[in-house]
């Protein structure tokens, strides 16, 4: 399994915001540790719904939480083979479940395992109108590039 690091999360944070952002440190790094499972970390569809709501819940930054849960929580999921459907994108935000993940997801359909940077761009690309939805939240556009 694949995980993003803390440096990830900062770093989608300030492509989703374009600005860097006050965080607590601590409760990022808790956030980001929702990743993991107990035991074996094996239930991805768990891990993920776990992360989403975990990450949400701590709201590391002082601007742009719900945006980079929706792309970290995106990302994780395609670093590891599956990849969130467009027409599901907005419902997992209400809350996901692992039951609802695995409705909400389909294999990824790339040769090997995208890395990070990859990823993201991905996310960014094929939720626009989500990550629009929630940065508009925010008070700032969405013009988030990986260049």
């Amino acid at each position: 399994m694949q995980y993003l690091t803390v440096q990830d999360i900062v770093w989608i944070n300030s492509l989703a915001i374009k600005s860097a952002q006050r965080f607590d440190y601590l409760r990022l790094e808790e956030a980001t540790y929702y990743q993991y499972g107990y035991g074996g970390s094996q239930d991805l569809a768990a891990q993920a719904a776990s992360f989403l709501s975990g990450f949400r819940q701590k709201a590391p930054f002082e601007a742009g939480n719900e945006v980079t849960a929706f792309v970290a929580f995106a990302a994780f999921l395609l670093l590891n083979g599956k990849r969130v459907k467009q027409e599901a994108a907005k419902k997992l935000l209400g809350g996901a479940t692992a039951e609802t993940i695995g409705q909400s997801t389909e294999d990824a359909h790339s040769h090997g395992h995208a890395g990070v940077q990859e990823a993201v761009a991905q996310v960014f690309e094929e939720h626009a109108d989500v990550v629009a939805d929630l940065m508009s939240k925010t008070g700032r556009r969405a013009t988030a590039t990986t260049a």
